[in-house]
């Protein structure tokens, strides 16, 4: 792959793009097209508090594997869900 400088407009105008975009000549003819890179967003979570809440889940998902039948429906879930938020189902 070959590597491009852009000047510091050129960067500019591609780093404020919010899609894809179109570089063309100075005739307006398409010469490439460019799809800019996002920096990576913070993750929410540190490591630490998703193994916290791992162990802290660990009871419940052993308990659901020894009573599946205790468990509910993705349908039951979401009626509830449904009647919380004044919802009807």
């Amino acid at each position: 792959m070959t590597t491009i400088r852009a000047d510091a407009e050129l960067a500019r105008q591609i780093e404020a793009a919010t899609g894809g975009v179109t570089i063309v000549n100075e005739q307006g003819t398409t010469i490439a097209l460019c799809v800019p890179l996002k920096p990576t967003p913070e993750p929410k979570y540190t490591v630490e508090e998703i193994e916290h809440r791992r162990r802290d889940l660990a009871g419940v998902r052993e308990m659901a594997r020894k009573q599946p039948e205790r468990g509910k429906s993705l349908a039951e879930i979401m009626a509830n869900l449904n009647r919380l938020a004044g919802e009807s189902p």
